[in-house]
């Protein structure tokens, strides 16, 4: 009776703990949270398709009677049950993805409505089920079940006690890194800080091109993604190639005082800083380079020194950044007013958007290879997760400021108003991004999922002046870490074209990195070789990485 009783009470505080997490995940989850609009926003579309996919039975006879030949033509192949049943999965969500294509519903609305259909279809993914995933079920043959423990053990560490309040699936094992060490670890100093930014100067070598770059991060994650690894620090790279390098740390806001605006983010956030390496140590001009959400705003500055006379950049480099917003691609299932209105409610109290949001939607954006991949590995198979530089980045997201997104969202990727001269106003200029002459590079990356390629061209030709667009294999991250020693990603170059598609068909293709390209291209604009910075007596706040990216 004993032994019963402490039974009964151990599975009763189980079950107590575990209704307490239930009870957070919807209560503080912002995913969660975002669930009644998607929700709503899903049957919205589905009233609209609908009718129209029924109003025509014999379209939908014909797409039956070939899905069923599809499925027959499986089922007489020689397929083992797990592939049938693979078969079946992937003719199933192609016969769905067929009806809503022929119908006559906005794209915008289709692709909202396209992509709810293929989550769908990737948590139902067989592989996801154990009985139907030979990797995992032969794990349990030889392990005699080991793998399951482990994976229940995982997710129940993961459901109760996680650091943020709330389950988040953990994609990278954060332990073995560590900031300054053995990643973000290029020797450097913060030499200048206010409320937005740190600035980092790094060590040059004995002898430095004239002119400095500047290095403009995106601010929804941190600033080291171009210092990740040694092995593919594209910082350290370039110090490597004698150029004077300085970047921009952000601020992680966590606090209502920290609701700073777009136009704050461009003073404070880039021209200071950029000013003060200017009178601080005697340069007439810089390059500066912008990545992402980085480069829009950069762009924007460009913008505004055109305006007001302000001649302080020599080049400008842009990888993967959207000036035009005209296309999102995937991004657009998000960027809706409906969406938007419950990111202004979830933030108003706190002053900030938090950034597990951003990074499960990011997520979401590739759920096979980021969210259903991890599940398998970690609870199927029992697996820990894996060390990995570019997800630990990747999961080390930041909060954005309330009013600052709130701009970027609704001025520029909901109305696109950067792209069309005189549209947009920032620090009571109007922005004309036509007016902008310096000379630009542009990276893209030919499989983004945040930002297309095409779009990407489409914003170069939003800048005047000589123009440079690079084309480069894989994804928004793995892209632009492309050293030339792994030899890994090809990389295309043309002359500038009027369509992105036309540029494509003339462009020549190079085999292996586009960094030593760019490098070519970058000396043209940063003066001779001299001595460099006097580091030792340049002042210093702190050690490179700095703090913000700690918080």
């Amino acid at each position: 009776m004993q032994n019963i009783n402490q039974n009964f009470t151990y599975f009763n505080n189980i079950a107590q703990e575990y209704h307490k997490a239930l009870y957070k995940n919807i209560a503080e989850n912002p995913l969660m949270q975002m669930a009644p609009v998607f929700n709503k926003l899903f049957f919205d579309i589905l009233n609209k398709t609908l009718p129209q996919i029924l109003k025509d039975p014999v379209k939908i006879h014909n797409k039956t009677l070939s899905y069923q030949l599809k499925i027959i033509q499986a089922s007489t192949a020689s397929l083992n049950t797990n592939e049938l049943i693979k078969v079946l999965h992937k003719e199933l969500l192609n016969y769905y993805l067929e009806l809503v294509e022929d119908t006559q519903i906005e794209d915008k609305d289709r692709g909202y409505f396209t992509f709810w259909i293929k989550q769908f279809f990737n948590a139902c993914d067989p592989a996801n089920f154990i009985l139907f995933n030979d990797k995992s079920l032969n794990k349990c043959i030889d392990s005699k079940l080991e793998n399951i423990f482990k994976g229940i053990a995982n997710f129940q560490d993961e459901w109760l006690h996680s650091s943020k309040g709330y389950f988040m699936l953990p994609t990278v094992d954060p332990k073995p890194f560590k900031l300054g060490k053995n990643i973000a670890s290029t020797e450097g100093k913060v030499i200048y800080k206010n409320s937005i930014i740190e600035l980092i100067c790094y060590k040059p070598k004995k002898d430095v091109y004239s002119i400095p770059i500047l290095i403009v991060p995106p601010c929804i994650n941190k600033f080291y993604v171009l210092d990740l690894s040694e092995s593919n620090s594209f910082v350290k790279w370039l110090v490597d190639n004698n150029f004077q390098v300085f970047i921009l740390s952000w601020v992680n806001p966590k606090s209502s005082e920290q609701n700073f605006t777009f136009e704050e983010y461009i003073k404070q956030g880039i021209l200071e800083p950029t000013r003060y390496i200017l009178e601080e140590f005697g340069y007439k001009k810089l390059n500066a380079i912008g990545y992402c959400i980085g480069g829009t705003m950069l762009g924007t500055l460009l913008g505004y020194c055109v305006k007001r006379n302000i001649n302080i950049f020599n080049s400008a480099t842009f990888f993967n950044t959207l000036l035009d917003f005209s296309d999102l691609g995937d991004l657009s299932v998000f960027i809706r007013q409906e969406t938007i209105e419950q990111f202004k409610k979830l933030g108003h109290k706190a002053g900030y958007f938090d950034g597990s949001l951003l990074y499960n939607f990011f997520n979401l954006l590739k759920s096979k290879e980021m969210i259903w991949s991890t599940y398998i590995n970690h609870y199927l198979q029992g697996n820990d997760s894996k060390a990995f530089d570019i997800l630990y980045w990747n999961a080390d997201y930041v909060n954005m400021p309330l009013k600052m997104f709130e701009f970027y969202l609704e001025k520029m990727c909901l109305e696109n108003l950067l792209s069309t001269p005189n549209q947009i106003s920032v620090l009571n200029t109007r922005i004309d991004l036509s007016k902008i002459s310096i000379p630009s590079f542009f990276v893209a990356s030919k499989n983004d999922h945040i930002v297309p390629w095409k779009q990407s061209y489409k914003s170069m030709n939003c800048l005047d002046g000589d123009k440079t667009f690079c084309l480069t294999d894989s994804g928004h991250v793995a892209g632009i870490l492309n050293p030339p020693h792994l030899n890994k990603y090809n990389h295309w170059l043309g002359k500038t074209q009027e369509c992105s598609l036309a540029w494509l068909d003339s462009a020549k293709q190079f085999q292996g990195s586009w960094w030593n390209t760019y490098v070519d291209w970058l000396k043209q604009y940063s003066g001779e070789l001299t001595k460099p910075l006097k580091y030792k007596d340049i002042p210093s706040i702190g050690k490179a990485p700095g703090e913000f990216c700690k918080s």
